[in-house]
């Protein structure tokens, strides 16, 4: 059996959801006070914004776990899944904004409140 926590946590890294949690607290500090429209402009710049992040918990993860600085090669690796990290991000941009599109068509929300 041996040590289960680290598989667990190497997961949490290689899916982003470390990294995504110590980016919400980042950009919520950074953008906070901003309007509504403010932040429907920053929704595109957020993959982008996110990429860096995902790819230093990648290389820290790595070095919590073999107690080695990076070698070239997971440094390169990183740097392909952090760029693979932004079409994925946005996904889901455009999935939140065909989801307001849609609550707005249907009555749900209002433009104003945008």
């Amino acid at each position: 059996m041996g040590n289960t926590k680290f598989p667990v946590f190497l997961y949490l890294v290689l899916f982003g959801v470390l990294q995504y949690i110590v980016f919400a607290l980042w950009t919520l500090y950074k953008y906070r006070g901003v309007n509504t429209l403010m932040l429907g402009k920053i929704s595109f710049t957020t993959p982008i914004s996110f990429a860096p992040f995902y790819g230093i918990g990648f290389i820290l993860a790595h070095m919590m776990a073999n107690f080695l600085l990076p070698s070239v090669d997971l440094i390169a690796m990183a740097l392909v899944l952090s760029l693979l990290s932004i079409p994925v991000g946005y996904f889901y941009v455009v999935m939140v904004k065909i989801l307001e599109w849609f609550l707005q068509k249907i009555g749900f929300i209002r433009k104003e409140y945008l």
